[in-house]
């Protein structure tokens, strides 16, 4: 029986060293082909913005910072988003460079705040207001530049949406479009509810602005691909 106790040892090795081997290779894999179907065109267009978004997390928690990342990010960003982000840079990270997706430039896309341009301004932010929803920094934003808006009055909402880079800044106007979307906003029913004559000009670019954004987002070519911060 010693020869068979002797046999079993090295089977027994090299099981555990195929399984280890098979997991690695597997996360490998799923990094990978995160990657792929970003670069894949055909896959980018036959896809839809949702599984394209999920497809650039995935690669980002692997690592991998696609330089348009802030691109989706305005749209698309939300509060679990934030805490990934802020628990991966740090006070010296260049937020701003492409090699980090340009991931700074989203922030108040996200938020709809405007703490600064640097890691270390929006570090210090989150501090104060990592404990709130997303709901309630979209709020606050909106306090902040005087602006009263409910989706209970589409009419204010479409008013921010509508109104000039001049007078609002556009993130707080992507954030009008994004309670409007949350709220599962019909346009065609507004319009029928209301006489188009009572509709103001800006409510009305409003409405331009909120179906444009609904259409399918232009697929972005995937290119050069970041590093994580270290």
């Amino acid at each position: 029986m010693k020869w068979l106790r002797k046999l079993c040892l090295p089977l027994v090795c090299c099981v555990l060293f195929l399984t280890c081997a098979g997991v690695v290779l597997f996360q490998q894999s799923g990094q990978r082909s995160a990657e792929e179907n970003i670069n894949d065109a055909d896959w980018w267009h036959s896809h839809s913005e949702a599984a394209r978004w999920e497809a650039v997390q995935q690669a980002a928690h692997k690592g991998h910072w696609f330089h348009w990342l802030d691109v989706m990010a305005r749209e698309h960003g939300d509060k679990e988003f934030m805490v990934f982000v802020m628990n991966t840079i740090h006070a010296d990270t260049d937020i701003d460079s492409p090699e980090y997706g340009s991931i700074g430039r989203a922030f108040p896309y996200i938020t709809n705040q405007n703490a600064g341009r640097s890691a270390r301004e929006w570090l210090d932010w989150w501090k104060q207001n990592q404990h709130k929803t997303q709901e309630q920094w979209i709020q606050e934003g909106f306090a902040a530049q005087d602006l009263t808006v409910s989706v209970e009055q589409p009419e204010s909402v479409l008013s921010v949406l509508g109104a000039e880079d001049s007078e609002i800044p556009a993130y707080i106007r992507m954030n009008a479009f994004r309670l409007l979307r949350g709220a599962d906003f019909n346009p065609v029913e507004f319009l029928l509810s209301r006489d188009a004559k009572t509709v103001d000009s800006k409510a009305e670019e409003g409405l331009r602005r909120y179906m444009k954004l609904l259409a399918p987002s232009t697929p972005i070519p995937a290119q050069k691909v970041g590093a994580a911060p270290e």
